[in-house]
C-alpha cells in the first residue's frame, strides 16, 4: 500500500473511531495491517465462506429432484441459508456442507465424484 492510500485508509480509520468508541487505535492498527496483508500475532484469520449450493446443484449431488430438495429442506435434513432479515429474507440455496454431511449420513461413507457423461 502505498503511502497516500495508507493516509486514507488512517484518516477513514480515524473518522470511524469517532462515531464508534470501540475501534481503538490498537484495533484500528490492527485493521490497517490487515488489509496491508500482514499477519498480526494473536488475531485469527476469519474461516472462509462456506460454499452455497443452488436447489438445481443439490438435486445433482442427491440424485433426486427439486421438489424433493426442498421437502428435505423443511424437514431439516439440511440447511438453506438465506440472505437478508426480516421482509426482506430471502433463501438463496442450500449449504454444502450440510448437505454432504446428510449424503454421508444416508449413504454411510463419502460421496463420490460424478462420472463424466462424455461418450
Amino acid at each position: 500500500m502505498n503511502a497516500a492510500a495508507r493516509q486514507l485508509v488512517t484518516a477513514t480509520l480515524t473518522a470511524a473511531a469517532a462515531l464508534d468508541p470501540t475501534l481503538t487505535a490498537d484495533r484500528q492498527a490492527a485493521a490497517l495491517d490487515a488489509l496491508e496483508g500482514k499477519t498480526i500475532a494473536g488475531i485469527v484469520n476469519p474461516a472462509p465462506m462456506p460454499r452455497i449450493l443452488s436447489t438445481e446443484q443439490t438435486a445433482e449431488l442427491l440424485h433426486i429432484s427439486k421438489d424433493s430438495v426442498r421437502y428435505y429442506a423443511r424437514r431439516g435434513h439440511f440447511r438453506r441459508v438465506y440472505t437478508g432479515e426480516g421482509k426482506s429474507k430471502k433463501a438463496i440455496g442450500y449449504s454444502e456442507q450440510s448437505v454432504r454431511a446428510y449424503l454421508e449420513k444416508i449413504t454411510g461413507d463419502r460421496p463420490q465424484p460424478a462420472e463424466s457423461k462424455v461418450a
